[in-house]
């Protein structure tokens, strides 16, 4: 069945407002129903080894856990709050 682009956003949002209330199962259920969909289709995004590397180290520095402090937080998120949008999305 072929959906308009909005009747498809307004389901998501609807699904979007259900799902904030399952179960930590039913939603785990969820993640692997989409990552069979992405697999079939051929949707999953492919990471470059520096990618996977950067994504590794920060699973690392969780693992032992080092977090950036409020400080550091508020001082990357003031920045973005003080440019102007164009520049904000440049800067990364």
């Amino acid at each position: 069945m072929q959906r308009s682009k909005d009747e498809r956003q307004f389901l998501m949002e609807a699904i979007l407002g259900r799902i904030l209330d399952w179960p930590n199962d039913a939603l785990n259920e969820l993640f692997e129903m989409m990552e069979g969909i992405e697999k079939k289709y051929d949707l999953m995004v492919q990471l470059d080894e520096e990618t996977l590397a950067a994504i590794r180290e920060g699973l690392a520095q969780a693992e032992r856990g080092e977090f950036a402090t409020e400080e550091e937080i508020e001082e990357v998120f003031g920045r973005y709050r003080a440019a102007p949008k164009d520049q904000a999305n440049s800067s990364s």
